[in-house]
Order: C-alpha cells, then sequence, then structure tokens
C-alpha cells in the first residue's frame, strides 16, 4: 500500500513504495519522496515550468533531473498555478477550433532586438501570455548594429539561446544587421529576405524594410499588407491601391518617442502592444 504521511494534510503527499519504477528519479531521500504528481502537471508551461531541465535535440523535455513535483514542500506551489494551465489549455482550444474552421492563425510579429536578452525575455514572456500560435521576427536579432547605441542586457549568445528554445515556432526574415555568422548560432532560418502569409483574402508581405519599404515597394496587388520593422518606430498607415503598410517598431531600441513592443495578428485585426500587453492601437485589416 501507498504510504499517505504529511505534516499538515494527507492529501498533499502520497509516497508508492511498491511502484516498480520507484523512485523514479534519482534521490538522497526516498522516504520523502512524494508520488502525488507522477506526471508533472507543470511540464506543459515549457521553459516557464520552474524545475530543472534540459532541451533535447528533437526539441523535447528531459525532465530526469528534476525532483521539483517530487518534494513535499513543493505541492502548493505547483496546485498554485493551475490558472496558468487552465489558461494554456483554453488557448490551445482556441487554436484548434480555428484550425478546425480554417481560421487564420495568431501571430506575433516583432522586430529588432539587437541582441538585448533583457528585452528578448520579455518579449518571449508576452509571446506565453498571447497564446500566439508563431513568432515572426522581422530581422535585427543579435547585432547591436553601428548606428545604435548598446541595448540594455547586450548579450547575443544569451538572446541566442532563448529563441533557440521556441525554435519550432519562431518565423524569421534577414535584417541588415544578420549575418552568416548569426545563423550559425539560431537553429531557425533567419537569412530569407522576406515572408508571404495569405491572410483573409490579402497577402501580407513580411520584409525587414532596408530594401523594400514604404519608400520602395515591393510588387503588391491591391489591398496588399506591407509589414517591416528596420526603423524603430511603429507605424499603421494607408498607402497605395488600397494597401496598408504595418510596423511593429522595435523590441529593444525603439525611436522617435515610440514604445518597446510588438503586433498581434488576429483574425481580420493588427493589434500594436507595449512589451507589458498595453494595447496602443488597433486596426482591421
Amino acid at each position: 500500500m501507498g504510504e499517505e504521511i504529511c505534516g499538515g494534510r494527507h492529501c498533499e503527499f502520497f509516497c508508492n513504495r511498491e511502484c516498480e519504477y520507484f523512485p523514479c528519479h534519482s534521490t538522497e531521500e526516498p522516504e520523502s519522496f512524494n508520488c502525488l504528481f507522477c506526471y508533472c502537471p507543470l511540464y506543459l508551461l515549457g521553459d516557464r515550468c520552474g524545475g530543472n531541465f534540459r532541451y533535447l535535440e528533437n526539441g523535447c523535455k528531459d525532465c530526469s533531473g528534476c525532483l521539483f513535483p517530487h518534494i513535499r514542500e513543493n505541492y502548493g506551489k505547483i496546485t498554485a498555478r493551475y490558472g496558468e494551465l487552465i489558461k494554456l489549455m483554453s488557448h490551445q482550444r482556441e487554436r484548434q477550433t480555428a484550425r478546425k474552421e480554417g481560421r487564420n492563425m495568431k501571430i506575433m510579429t516583432a522586430s529588432d532586438i539587437h541582441g538585448s536578452a533583457r528585452f528578448c525575455g520579455e518579449l518571449l514572456r508576452a509571446f506565453d501570455r498571447e497564446g500566439a500560435d508563431r513568432l515572426l521576427l522581422l530581422g535585427d536579432i543579435l547585432y547591436h548594429g553601428p548606428r545604435n547605441a548598446l541595448p540594455e542586457q547586450y548579450d547575443p549568445a544569451g538572446t541566442a539561446a532563448m529563441l533557440n528554445e521556441r525554435r519550432g515556432r519562431i518565423l524569421c526574415v534577414r535584417g541588415n544587421c544578420d549575418s552568416e555568422v548569426d545563423q550559425m548560432v539560431l537553429e531557425f532560418p533567419i537569412m530569407a529576405e522576406y515572408c508571404a502569409l495569405p491572410w483573409g483574402g490579402r497577402l501580407i508581405y513580411a520584409t525587414h524594410g532596408h530594401v523594400f519599404n514604404i519608400e520602395a515597394t515591393p510588387p503588391l496587388c491591391r489591398g496588399d499588407v506591407l509589414l517591416h520593422g528596420h526603423t524603430h518606430v511603429q507605424a499603421w498607415e494607408s498607402f497605395g491601391d488600397g494597401n496598408m503598410y504595418f510596423n511593429p517598431g522595435s523590441v529593444s531600441i525603439p525611436k522617435n518617442g515610440t514604445e518597446r513592443g510588438y503586433m498581434v495578428l488576429a483574425g481580420s485585426e493588427a493589434v500594436w502592444k507595449t512589451l507589458e500587453g498595453e494595447v496602443l492601437h488597433r486596426e482591421e485589416i
């Protein structure tokens, strides 16, 4: 029989010594090994779970070195995060429904991180908060560039490591500060000059902005959207033959008094937000 003991409530601890896998993680205190969370509920939170894990080459999490859910005192720490799990599952259901109904994905787009580990981290937390399907980066990822001051917590290697953990969900185009050496440390393609996204009867032409921009437009059809970064200034304006120009601004080095932020494409709407999630502007697509 499993042993149910706990200094507080019995429901917070269960030690199943009869399990053929006990203890399933190496421990020096098997008598305190909590089997209650046989499968860790925080696994779904990815790199925000708070445990001691590593990512394998295939992108899966390896939690064999983590004892966090098996420490009896951590019961409350785990159950306190159930709200995050409910929100995550809600986002997943919304995405599944959207795919079944043929609706567009939810895409977060951002630009000009320029190697700031601090603001890259804030961007990825916002990505999780938004529950977006993909993160579209519009270039200038790691190098700060000779025309810019160093951003806060300038750490190209640390920035690359954070982004590599999300490599399966990142799309990217090349910026004028990106080079082949950057591609060597990033585990997702970054050297494409543009990305074309069909969106609700329109085409979104995404590029960095140093080659094609509102002054030197790529070939566009009526109603198409030109999306680029490079200027570090948020923008939403009409031009041409019913076309629109969108710019999410810069994640780390905003200019002209604009905010650090990103843009979200969802349904028939584009929404500009600060890194903290404050809405700056909404535009129908």
